[in-house]
């Protein structure tokens, strides 16, 4: 996610005219820090749902559920880098006005691409698949422990 979200941000800044600076890169850490912290909070909520529902039903309940706090914090965050296009310093501006749309971009791909990718990872676990390889099935039982 954070890598699309980066293209997403510095390709929407490019079109507007914002020039890449060299720090820009470093972007890739808030970024993380702000997708991994949706992921948790998604998790947690998918986590909390009944499992005897359908997946599709989960990531519902739990997008919505999760969903007003990935938003205020996402929103809180584009904001005060939006904010920075005003001052009168054109490198913090030339920083900030990617950051807030690489910000944008991960919560977009958060509710929409992690969103999905959730739900075929509960479908592989349901399935007793493996993680690293999912178009095998374990044999054993005790394979099928490690397929979590």
């Amino acid at each position: 996610c954070v890598a699309l979200a980066m293209a997403a941000g510095f390709g929407l800044g490019a079109l507007l005219g914002v020039p890449f600076q060299a720090v820009n890169p470093i972007i890739v850490f808030t970024l993380l820090g702000v997708s991994v912290d949706d992921m948790i909070i998604i998790v947690a909520a998918f986590e909390r749902t009944p499992a005897w529902l359908p997946v599709e039903r989960r990531l519902s309940e739990s997008l919505a559920i999760s969903g007003s706090t990935i938003t205020v914090t996402s929103f809180t965050s584009a904001t005060v880098f939006f904010t920075a296009f005003f001052v009168d310093f054109p490198a913090l501006s030339n920083f900030c006005v990617p950051a807030g749309f690489c910000v944008m971009a991960v919560y977009m791909l958060q509710v929409t691409f992690f969103g999905a990718c959730l739900t075929l990872d509960t479908h592989r676990r349901d399935a007793g698949r493996a993680d690293c390889l999912p178009c095998h099935v374990p044999e054993s039982d005790e394979a099928a422990a490690y397929c979590l």
